[in-house]
């Protein structure tokens, strides 16, 4: 009787969460337009926090759980937040109401957020 194999542990799978794709500018059924990007979560909310700082837009506050955090654009605040599902990630930004914002303020925040990646 052959023995079986042994399990991989976490530490002997190879790590593909750790690098992180270039963000892409999707669009949603609805027409909303989101930040695609692959790769480890926290990584890629890291780095988008960076380029709100280069971009200097003003994070008026951030989450103490989960990603997410009220910018200020043009004296208005939104949220900007960052939802996963396995490694792949998605970036929106929504009225404080948690619609969608107006497509075209979003399209452009999120168009300069993918232009300014640090990656």
């Amino acid at each position: 009787m052959p023995r079986p194999e042994a399990m991989q542990s976490a530490a002997n799978l190879p790590e593909t969460n750790t690098v992180l794709g270039q963000p892409q500018l999707v669009v949603d059924g609805n027409q909303n337009p989101l930040l695609k990007v692959n790769g480890a979560s926290a990584t890629a909310w890291q780095y988008t926090l960076a380029t709100l700082s280069s971009l200097n837009y003003q994070v008026v506050s951030k989450a103490d759980h989960g990603y997410e955090a009220t910018i200020q654009i043009d004296k208005q605040n939104y949220l900007l937040k960052l939802s996963t599902a396995g490694t792949s990630n998605t970036i929106a930004l929504f009225k404080l109401d948690t619609t969608f914002a107006d497509p075209a303020v979003a399209t452009e925040v999120l168009t300069q957020i993918s232009q300014n990646w640090p990656a």
